[in-house]
């Protein structure tokens, strides 16, 4: 991989820098759904609860890293797909109307239908124009 690498969007440069630092740090939304497998879940600041989200907050972006998943029968989150790639398993879930997707370790036994209780642990913040929001 490229030691800097640079973003564009309909043919104007975004964003130039490290690739982590660009993963991490993303201008704006358009930048931050440009990294990442699974791909950068988008969702609005009420959606879920959020620990120390700017004011500002409009919308948030949950990497795999950001969503802490505790098992619970009443969570408002349900599991509706699990895809098993052997040393990680992508978990679908429908939260409310929205949808979110992230990696758990295979020796976590998630099934189609199970619930969880999902926080979200710094996600990236982004205000109403999609630009990030630094706390």
């Amino acid at each position: 991989m490229a030691s800097r690498i640079g973003i564009l969007d309909q043919g104007r440069l975004v964003q130039v820098g490290t690739p982590q630092d660009i993963y991490e740090r993303p201008a704006n939304i358009y930048v931050a759904g440009r990294l990442g497998i699974p791909a950068i879940n988008f969702l609005p600041i009420d959606a879920l609860p959020v620990e120390g989200a700017p004011q500002r907050t409009a919308k948030v972006g949950a990497r795999t890293e950001h969503i802490e998943l505790v098992p619970a029968a009443d969570g408002p989150a349900e599991v509706v797909l699990v895809e098993h790639l052997g040393s990680e398993n992508f978990l679908h879930l429908q939260v409310g109307p929205h949808k979110l997707v992230t990696l758990v370790p295979p020796g976590e036994r998630w099934h189609s239908g199970a619930r969880a209780r999902v926080t979200l642990r710094r996600p990236l913040c982004f205000d109403t124009a999609g630009q990030l929001l630094v706390a």
